[in-house]
Order: structure tokens, then C-alpha cells, then sequence
């Protein structure tokens, strides 16, 4: 249940940052992950900004 309060809120927080930055600099081109290889935020983020690449950098194989 805690986890996921917190990767929802986090989810929020994580998109309206990118939305920010997406406002300042123009349409986002590469978001990347780090130690993202079981990522739960990969969808929201592609369906919030759009961006033309996403990178997971992780040294997890299994995950990635």
C-alpha cells in the first residue's frame, strides 16, 4: 500500500518537473532513467512529455 502512495506521488512529481523543464527548454528529446531497470514511471513519463528517446541506465541485466 505504502509503495504505491509513494510511486504515485512520486509519478506527479516526476512528470511536472519534466513538463517544467519541457516549458523553459522546448520538447524534451532524451529523458533518462538512472537505476531505472524495473521502472514504473517509463509510461506515465512517454505519455506526459513525449519524448523521442528514453534511456534506462542501470547495471541490473535481469531488469533491464
Amino acid at each position: 500500500m505504502t509503495a504505491r502512495v509513494t510511486r504515485r506521488y512520486t509519478g506527479r512529481r516526476l512528470v511536472a518537473a519534466l513538463r517544467t523543464a519541457a516549458a523553459v527548454a522546448g520538447p524534451l528529446r532524451t529523458v533518462a532513467e538512472l537505476g531505472g531497470a524495473a521502472s514504473c514511471f517509463v509510461d506515465r513519463v512517454c505519455r506526459a512529455v513525449n519524448p523521442e528517446r528514453y534511456v534506462i541506465v542501470d547495471t541490473n541485466r535481469l531488469g533491464l
